[in-house]
């Protein structure tokens, strides 16, 4: 629940909140509306929507108008981007107070369950599932047309360099296909650090999700879902996880969060969306409900982006065999909704 309004009403503006309900947007009593995108915003009649946003949205959204094509009726909507997977059902973002540019980790866990179809998939793909449309555990979206995810790969052909991805590898590459699953091998002692891209895709307003079943054992190992944008190659998001038990997320180079993710962390969710200028991640460890990490506004154009899955080992590794393991990867144009 907050306590501010979108102008006018004393709340802080280096506090950030997301809602999943209009019933948590209230000030002075009165009930707001919660945006597509997360944000709250109250009934103002000079805006041409009738909405603007609370002093509690990112900055480039606080007590501005509410623009036509994110408008909301007052109808409850759910956050963006919520990955499903084979491992557990989807579930809504967790909602969190955020304290300047960074949030509070390890916010409570939404228990409540995105809706959406669980039909059979719809494959385009005559290789096997990696330019497959939709899954058939996947929560879907129709959101301006498009269903979402708009793209899922399984890994289960055994072909890494196929559309959209491009694979940039050395000789003998570390990447491959093996029993369903994106792996990233480097033996003991050696170090390499290799990488699969989709180029040139719009993710301004959509998200990206990776399902890890096998993570990094040591310090040098690393796995990174990043996104960057092509006006900007130095710009990046990421969300990186080393050392088995250690969650990173960064913007442009600098931490924006640490999550210590504790002992005996087996399998990890990862997710990465965005929505007006700002980009926001969050994690699971159990696939039954995302904990918001936090968000950060971004510069760059990520509506001609590039989103690479990468991993390896910087350094020498000083695991056995080392194996990065991806078990599935969604992504969409759109968030959920």
């Amino acid at each position: 629940m907050i306590a501010c309004a979108a102008s006018g009403v004393g709340c802080s503006s280096d506090t950030i909140f997301q809602c999943q309900t209009d019933e948590q947007c209230v000030s002075s009593g009165v009930t707001g509306s919660c945006q597509p995108n997360g944000y709250c915003s109250f009934v103002d009649a000079n805006c041409e929507t009738g909405f603007r946003y609370a002093d509690s949205a990112p900055p480039g959204l606080a007590g501005q108008c509410v623009q036509p094509q994110e408008g909301s009726t007052g109808v409850t909507s759910s956050q963006p981007g919520t990955m499903s997977t084979t491992g557990g059902p989807s579930s809504s973002e967790t909602t969190s107070a955020m304290v300047g540019s960074s949030t509070i980790a390890g916010s409570e866990e939404s228990t409540s369950s995105s809706a959406g179809s669980t039909g059979a998939s719809e494959s385009t793909s005559t290789g096997g599932s990696s330019t497959s449309v939709s899954s058939s555990s996947s929560t879907s979206s129709t959101t301006g047309g498009v269903t979402c995810p708009e793209f899922v790969d399984e890994f289960d052909n055994g072909v890494v360099e196929e559309g959209p991805w491009t694979q940039f590898s050395g000789a003998p590459p570390i990447i491959s296909e093996s029993g369903d699953r994106l792996r990233f091998s480097v033996a003991p002692g050696n170090d390499a650090f290799e990488f699969i891209e989709m180029a040139d895709v719009d993710i301004s307003e959509g998200f990206a999700a990776a399902h890890l079943v096998a993570l990094p054992q040591d310090d040098a190992a690393q796995f990174l879902l990043r996104v960057f944008p092509d006006d900007d190659p130095d710009g990046a998001v990421e969300l990186l996880v080393t050392n088995n038990n250690e969650l990173v997320a960064r913007v442009d180079g600098d931490l924006l969060q640490f999550v210590d993710l504790g002992a005996g962390a087996t399998e990890l969710w990862l997710e990465v969306y965005f929505s007006a200028g700002v980009a926001s991640f969050s994690y699971s460890t159990d696939g039954n409900g995302h904990i918001f990490i936090g968000s950060s506004a971004v510069a760059g154009n990520y509506s001609i982006a590039d989103v690479s899955l990468m991993g390896g080992s910087f350094a020498p590794t000083t695991a056995a065999l080392h194996v990065i393991e991806v078990d599935d990867f969604e992504f969409c144009t759109q968030p959920f909704e």
